[in-house]
Parts: structure tokens; sequence; C-alpha cells
């Protein structure tokens, strides 16, 4: 699949219709997310893997890594709304059949196995400061390879944390986020933040 053809098919995943403002839950734009996605295939962290998505939300990683080949696709959302979402853009989709969902508190989720890489979009921390903490300890717990989207302000909090608990940043891309009109606190139709994905490797 090329990596326009993944961004279209992701465009039509519907996004959650009553977005939880303390879950912080924003969808990632397509564009962005079959950036993310078309990285970690081509560096073999996709196809014939496991893969982990933590906080799926209405599944935009979840189904990218189904579509890109991976044996095995876990998505975990604490919001059982959104994992029905989930299910309503698998059966529209047509995704294959390697999909998984759970409903559960990130910290509570203890599968019987690990995983090959974890492609994920956790909470900001804007509403609740640290929120992204538990779904990085996570990953760092069941995955070999991960994948995050994060504030860019927070970059050498992010790197102290992983250098912390051994893992190492192995690169970085920045991308301007928009944010549309959807909290009682927002004041502009739509605002655009900067975030970085950065790819995480446990050291050796």
């Amino acid at each position: 699949m090329k990596k326009k053809r993944l961004e279209i098919l992701l465009e039509k995943i519907r996004p959650l219709a009553e977005p939880n403002v303390k879950l912080e839950q924003y969808r990632t734009p397509a564009a962005i997310a079959s950036e993310i996605l078309f990285s970690a295939l081509l560096e073999g962290h996709i196809n014939g893997k496991n893969v982990l998505d933590l906080g799926c939300g209405s599944g935009i990683f979840t189904l990218g890594s189904a579509w890109l080949g991976a044996n095995e696709v876990v998505g975990v959302d604490i919001d059982p709304d959104a994992l029905d979402t989930v299910q309503e853009n698998i059966m529209k989709s047509g995704a294959p059949e390697v999909i998984e969902l759970f409903e559960s508190d990130v910290n509570d989720f203890h599968p019987d196995r690990s995983f090959d890489t974890c492609i994920m979009n956790p909470p900001f921390g804007s509403q609740q400061k640290g929120a992204d903490r538990p779904f990085l300890e996570k990953a760092m717990e069941l995955c070999s390879t991960i994948y995050s989207l994060h504030m860019s302000d927070t970059r050498n909090f992010i790197r102290k944390f992983a250098e912390k608990r051994d893992w190492w940043i192995v690169c970085t891309n920045e991308y301007r986020f928009p944010i549309p009109h959807m909290y009682f606190f927002h004041t502009k139709p739509t605002a655009v933040i900067k975030v970085t994905c950065f790819k995480f490797e446990k050291t050796r």
C-alpha cells in the first residue's frame, strides 16, 4: 500500500462522536498518522509484527497498522464509547481480522504477551500534568520499539524520562497539529500546536 492510499483510508475513519475532555481525546490528523505509520513500516516495525496502540481512540493507528500488514494489532482504551467507534470503523472499512480490542485503564492492562512495536498518541497532559507518563511506562514494559506523540515543549522531560529507564530516543519528527474547536475552553475555530513523534528503543 502506498502512503497516499493509506492517508485516504485514514481520513475515512469516523472520529469520536463525543470526545472526553478529561481523557484529552484529540483526533490524530490522517496526514500525520500516515507519516508516522509509513516511517515505522519502512523501519521494519509493522509488517509481520505484533503492534500495540495504547489509548487507541477511534483507532487510526490500530487500523493503519492492520492495513500495513501487522501480524496482530491490540488496541487499548479506557473509554467504551471509543472502542465501539473502533469496532464500527473496523466493520465499515473491512480491515484485516488481526485486531483485538481491550477496555482497560493503561495501568491495569496486563496482557499475557509482549509486543514488537507500540504506536500511540497518548494524552498530551494539558489537562492533567503527566498524563502521558503511564502510557510511556506501559509501552516500555511491553514493547521493543515505541513511536509516541508528545507536546514538543516537553522534549527535555521526555528525553530524561527515557534515559532514566534505559531507553534512548532514536529520532524525532515535529508536526503542526491542528486542534478544532471541541471543548468549552477552546476560544478559536482551530488552534495549531507543535507536537513531536519520538521513536524510542531499549538500550542494550
